[in-house]
């Protein structure tokens, strides 16, 4: 007998699970817009599709995740409490730094033509 797509036994927690960990352990709930939660169901999905990890794996697998979360919440209460950054023009450098395969070199090209700006050269 198998076990039902409702009844279906998970092992890692669901995304409003994370968020309710979040919450509690920072004592903020306002995540900003919702943008973030398809990728992380997304995420949760493959982790449990794909993954095929080990169970001693379950806190270095979540912990950054929670981690996240966590700096969003705060990230959010910060902005919150400072609405007069967003007027606020960026000055002097600006790196764009970030994981392989997320978008870098895209942005940093785009960046570079406009005259405004001096790049490094890329040989």
């Amino acid at each position: 007998m198998g076990i039902s797509e409702g009844a279906r036994l998970t092992r890692y927690p669901s995304a409003d699970d994370l968020l309710a960990t979040a919450a509690a352990t920072t004592g903020l709930d306002d995540f900003g817009p919702g943008d973030f939660r398809d990728g992380l169901d997304v995420l949760l999905e493959s982790l449990e599709r794909d993954a095929d990890l080990g169970a001693g794996t379950d806190d270095a697998v979540l912990g950054p995740i929670l981690r996240r979360l966590g700096n969003r919440l705060e990230v959010e209460a910060w902005l919150r409490d400072h609405p007069d950054i967003t007027g606020l023009d960026v000055r002097g450098p600006v790196g764009v730094n970030g994981l392989p395969r997320t978008g870098t070199t895209a942005l940093a090209n785009l960046l570079s033509l406009d005259p405004q700006f001096r790049c490094l050269r890329q040989w």
